[in-house]
């Protein structure tokens, strides 16, 4: 019974460190504060 214990908290583990490697990945991805002002600016002058 330990044994499956063990595998359960090492899926559990994996399953936690795989999410917030793909969390830390997103956020890289994401835009600055700088490069999102430029984009509303641009979209909100090409409606104009």
């Amino acid at each position: 019974m330990d044994i499956l214990a063990y595998a359960c908290v090492a899926i559990t583990f994996l399953f936690v460190v795989s999410r917030l490697l793909a969390y830390a990945f997103r956020r890289k991805k994401a835009p600055s504060e700088e490069e999102l002002e430029k984009q509303l600016l641009a979209a909100v002058n090409d409606r104009e």
